[in-house]
């Protein structure tokens, strides 16, 4: 087991509302945290859209974001 990660927990206007650690929030199905996605085009502009391994815990076999993560608290 490694190091706990807290996210800030935010209201609707963005306002840091509190922390959670990051297990937690996904047990409780928590939406109220910050995100960062990048989205990569090519050079014909064309969106490049992986998709998520089938061994991912949350949506496995899905697209999703060509980057992505959780903003720290």
């Amino acid at each position: 087991m490694g190091d706990i990660e807290y996210l800030d927990l935010v209201d609707e206007d963005d306002n840091v509302i509190g922390k959670e650690d990051r297990n937690i929030i996904y047990e409780k199905e928590l939406r109220n945290f910050r995100v960062i996605n990048i989205i990569i085009m090519n050079s014909d502009n064309k969106i490049i859209v992986p998709k998520r391994s089938g061994n991912r815990r949350i949506f496995p076999n899905c697209y999703d974001f060509s980057v992505g993560g959780h903003v720290s608290s």
